[in-house]
């Protein structure tokens, strides 16, 4: 494993979102989609930028394709920020590493994933007493309930400091959709902490790899990646659910939730048995706990094979990136790696150039 500096970059689809003002009303009319296209194409031109804000585009040596997706988490960055490096751990883990959190205390807790039975195993990387993660020392934490080993799953670090994981596409090595959950607390026992079962909210048969975010009342959002549109809110004191959601256009499956500063909640649908609309975009309020459609991202991001998309995170600017995906391919072409700089409003800072549309989503001036 290794350390990683700040860095930042787009992927071959990406969209930009300024999340809305705090309110509980959320409308489609309020905001617009704007679409760039690499490479060249965009929509702040010699007719639309002064003089001194042209476009600039420089051009590294081509990536081979292989390489795009690693590429595309590294690279999304100002165009100010400088570059940063991996750096290995001293102290190798001694296990394959997979789902991975940053818990409250400043510990990393890391999900063993290296065999069927052993996704129940889970480890923890300590800090030195400087904070250097580089020299960090490896120590094994209480295991999972015996019949839960779940991979791919809807999960949360808590306020207090307690980790939530709900649902699994895969339990003990099979394909189960499962319902069941746990949650972890370092508290109890310590230095091993607990893992102690959480029931699943009413009537869920499945939980699956649900879509899940934390709230800022620090509630548990999830929904139903399995057969309908239900979603459901973990109350951190009592573990027990709420029903909420109302208004959701699809099924939550392989969606990202990605919380806004406003408190609401952003999804880009990916249209799970659905023919259409390809593109819409959703908003949950957490003051009315309803969704509404909040315009399209005039591209379709999500694969029409798997339902895939890739992740949503919100950057520290305030924007949201949206990434897309698309079928595998074995070999993807070789293209240059481009950054664009372009400074006039409705622009993309950076990105990479993989010939797909990237667009970013805006709050038009009124």
């Amino acid at each position: 494993m290794v350390e990683f500096g700040r860095s930042t970059g787009a992927s071959r689809r990406s969209i930009f979102y300024p999340p809305p003002v705090r309110s509980s009303k959320v409308s489609g009319s309020s905001f617009d989609w704007k679409r760039l296209v690499f490479p060249l194409r965009t929509t702040c031109s010699s007719k639309t930028c002064p003089k001194d804000q042209q476009p600039r585009r420089k051009c590294r040596n081509p990536i081979p394709g292989a390489a795009i997706g690693v590429v595309a988490f590294l690279l999304i960055a100002s165009a100010a920020a400088q570059a940063q490096t991996w750096t290995p751990l001293t102290n190798q883990p001694s296990f394959a590493a997979g789902t991975t959190f940053l818990m409250t205390d400043g510990t990393v807790l890391v999900q063993q994933l290296d065999a069927v039975l052993t996704a129940g195993n889970w480890y923890r990387l300590t800090p030195d007493s400087t904070g250097n993660y580089v020299n960090g020392t490896w120590t094994q934490v209480a295991s999972m309930p015996s019949d839960y080993n779940p991979e791919y799953y809807a999960s949360a670090v808590l306020a207090d400091g307690r980790l939530i994981v709900e649902g699994g596409e895969y339990n003990q090595g099979s394909q189960q959709e499962t319902n069941k959950g746990a949650i972890f607390d370092p508290t109890v026992d310590p230095p091993l902490g607990q893992w102690m079962p959480v029931s699943p909210p009413s009537g869920w048969a499945h939980i699956g790899d649900a879509s899940g975010v934390l709230l800022a009342n620090d509630q548990f959002l999830i929904g139903d990646a399995y057969a309908s549109t239900a979603e459901a809110l973990l109350d951190p004191v009592t573990l027990t659910w709420t029903p909420t959601g109302a208004g959701k256009a699809d099924l939550s499956t392989e969606e990202g939730f990605a919380l806004l500063p406003s408190g609401d909640v952003l999804t880009v649908d990916t249209n799970i048995f659905h023919d259409s609309p390809t593109d819409n975009t959703e908003v949950y309020s957490h003051l009315t706990g309803t969704w509404s459609t909040v315009g399209s991202t005039q591209q379709q991001l999500w694969n029409s094979g798997s339902y895939e998309i890739g992740p949503e995170i919100l950057l520290p600017n305030g924007l949201v990136l949206a990434t897309g995906v698309y079928a595998v391919r074995p070999r993807l072409p070789r293209r240059p790696q481009c950054r664009l700089q372009l400074p006039c409003r409705h622009s993309i800072r950076m990105g990479v150039s993989f010939g797909r549309p990237i667009a970013k989503w805006h709050r038009p001036k009124h």
